[in-house]
């Protein structure tokens, strides 16, 4: 599981939010460090998930995968 937030400031008040950036290839922070988006994604072809941290207006958060 990739756990990721939003990069340069952005900041979510949804799921669907998060997930249009995702899928529009916006890049995310990864709580390892460093920048990831989608398309980035397959260089962790090992990891099946993302975990989307939205601790901004809602204390949630949500998969994808």
């Amino acid at each position: 599981m990739l756990y990721v937030s939003g990069a340069y400031g952005r900041r979510y008040f949804g799921p669907k939010d998060a997930k249009a950036d995702w899928d529009d290839g916006k890049d995310f922070l990864m709580y390892e460090g460093g920048y990831i988006n989608k398309s980035d994604w397959q260089k962790y072809a090992r990891l099946d998930l993302v975990y989307f941290n939205l601790s901004v207006l809602l204390e949630t958060s949500f998969l994808v995968g």
